[in-house]
């Protein structure tokens, strides 16, 4: 299985407009410092592509199948309800949750060093909240729009100074998760409502989730354009 950091079909979301040769985006590596203009899917270079992972270890392999899986299923339901403004299906809300929760804990800094019971039982921690919280898809109008990044699924405590992987539960009533969807959506789940809303981001939702998106990406923040708004 060819490793990634994030599926191909995600970051194709936050393609750059007009690409030269395929799908591009703008990408932003600690180790350069500067904001690059890349294709999506890797090339014959002796560069490393931003999207390979520098550490050999997985949390699991049945969960990094489950996150590279080709179709994303979770994903599609995700940017359809975004999109269409529907609820999904409670079929399709489990589905996207759990989508959701392995991206969240195989992605988490630190996730390297999970075994693999550790791993699924993050998930399924996760999953489980994630299925029962308020779901409010945002919509960021140009020129606004919503970043990426290689740990792109922020669990946050806005009153607590620790993240999730320091011991928070993830139930505690002010626990937020956020996941840009595409630059023009994105996902903010929380215990302070139940089923689906859909609102208009404003100037400060964008800064909190990009400041969210931006802060575990230890690999890359990747855009269709060379900038974080906000």
């Amino acid at each position: 299985m060819d490793r990634r950091i994030l599926p191909p079909r995600y970051l194709r979301g936050f393609a750059a407009e007009g690409p030269p040769a395929g799908p591009s985006i703008w990408v932003y590596r600690p180790q350069i410092g500067e904001w690059r203009r890349v294709s999506i899917e890797a090339e014959p270079c002796a560069e490393r592509h931003f999207n390979v992972p520098r550490t050999a270890g997985t949390p699991d392999g049945g969960l990094e199948r489950e996150l590279l899986d080709g179709e994303a299923p979770g994903l599609a339901h995700l940017v359809r309800a975004a999109q269409e403004r529907v609820s999904p299906s409670p079929e399709e809300r489990g589905v996207a949750a759990r989508f959701l929760a392995v991206l969240g804990v195989s992605r988490a800094p630190g996730a390297e060093g999970l075994a693999a019971a550790e791993a699924e039982a993050g998930v399924a921690s996760l999953e489980r909240a994630l299925s029962e919280m308020g779901w409010v898809f945002w919509r960021a109008e140009a020129p606004a729009y919503f970043i990426t990044s290689s740990a792109p699924l922020r669990v946050a405590y806005p009153k607590a100074e620790e993240g999730w992987l320091e011991g928070m539960d993830v139930r505690s009533p002010g626990t937020e998760i956020t996941l840009p969807l595409t630059p023009r959506l994105a996902l903010h789940a929380s215990w302070k409502l139940g089923g689906e809303r859909w609102r208009p981001a404003s100037e400060d939702v964008l800064m909190e989730v990009n400041g969210r998106t931006a802060q575990r990406a230890r690999e890359f923040l990747a855009a269709p354009w060379p900038a974080v708004p906000g």
